[in-house]
């Protein structure tokens, strides 16, 4: 049947009055639910084959107006302070948008896909084609391979798992992150016109409680908070997802998902710009792994100022020096942190190590 605007509507507007009837029973309710809590499943399925999506992360303030006080006082009007980079970022996430990310994700499959963060001086892409698995930023691009063990400080493979597992909120609201987590279901009942789902580890820790809305029309349920819980089983914070609606003919996705700031230290939300189908040859154009010379269909022309290549599992690398690249030695551990640093999935975990690691310090 094709897929129509028309269709689309009706669904949504049946949502509503479908979410109250409790037409189904609770053991419906953990029958959808299980699939998405299966900790075998591959944590990359969260999107459909041959899908183009973009969407924003967005982070606010999450300190204290005294910490921002401080930080401002200690960097005063000195331009080479080493907080200034932190006062930058909180000035940002205070301003009245936040601080926006804009992200893009092509996938394929599972050894096919692209991600992409970031404007163009700024930018932190990664993807995997067949056996070339690559990250690309404006400081250097690194390039190895899925059969070769990743190189110190460039798990990328990881880093796309924890990219997709941010953007899961807006696909299943969180759940392939409870999956990860051992946590199953405990208990589900019913609370005003929604399902009340406990999920916890086989130990009785680390608990979390989901509200579903189940939808009749859908046949299925959508999850509009997802909130941890403190050992006396109260709130201690969490996710609300809202704006569900039928985007692709096989593609449910909110368009937004925010966190309250309370779990984990950071107020984050992942927003919804654009999802569309594309073909398989658009996704292999966009994860071949970048070369100079070559246009990138993101970037643009290129040129790389260190070049790291793992593909043979042992590290080469070469900087560049005037028009040419130059191996450099980086045997020893001090040489590869200062030449590599550390790629970590998500640079919304990059920004919360930085600013509490700044925040710390003496004036």
């Amino acid at each position: 049947m094709r897929f129509t605007r028309a269709v689309k509507a009706c669904v949504l507007i049946s949502m509503h009055g479908a979410a109250s009837a409790f037409a189904v029973d609770q053991t419906v309710v953990e029958k959808w639910l299980q699939p998405f809590l299966d900790p075998k499943a591959d944590p990359r399925s969260v999107l459909p084959p041959n899908t183009w999506i973009a969407f924003n992360l967005v982070t606010r303030s999450s300190i204290s107006d005294s910490d921002f006080v401080a930080l401002q006082q200690r960097v005063g009007q000195k331009p080479d302070h080493p907080d200034r980079k932190a006062l930058e970022i909180e000035q940002a996430r205070r301003s009245p948008q936040g601080s926006v990310e804009n992200k893009q994700v092509w996938f394929g499959s599972s050894s096919l896909w692209r991600a992409c963060t970031g404007a163009q001086s700024s930018f932190l892409d990664f993807g995997e084609s067949g056996n070339d698995l690559w990250t690309l930023s404006p400081q250097r691009f690194v390039w190895t391979s899925p059969k070769v063990k990743p190189l110190e400080g460039h798990d990328i493979a990881t880093a796309f798992t924890m990219e997709l597992e941010g953007l899961d909120y807006l696909v299943t609201g969180g759940l392939r992150e409870a999956a990860r987590l051992g946590q199953t279901i405990q208990s589900i009942s019913q609370e005003g016109s929604s399902w009340k789902v406990i999920l916890k580890r086989a130990d009785g820790s680390l608990a979390r409680r989901l509200i579903v809305e189940w939808n009749d029309s859908a046949n299925r349920g959508f999850i509009s908070e997802n909130m941890h819980l403190d050992q006396a089983g109260k709130d201690a914070g969490g996710w609300r997802i809202s704006g569900w609606s039928l985007r692709l003919p096989n593609l449910w996705m909110a368009s937004s998902a925010s966190s309250d700031g309370r779990w984990g230290g950071g107020k984050y939300e992942f927003q919804l710009v654009k999802v569309e189908t594309v073909d398989e040859a658009k996704i292999k154009e966009m994860a071949m792994p970048p070369q100079e010379g070559r246009p990138d269909p993101v970037r643009g022309e290129l040129t790389f100022r260190t070049f790291i290549d793992g593909r043979s599992g042992s590290m080469e690398v070469s900087k560049r020096s005037a028009e040419n690249m130059v191996r450099v030695d980086a045997s020893s551990p001090s040489d590869r942190l200062r030449l590599f640093g550390w790629l970590i999935g998500g640079s919304v975990i990059i920004g919360l190590i930085a600013l509490r690691a700044w925040l710390r310090k003496p004036g």
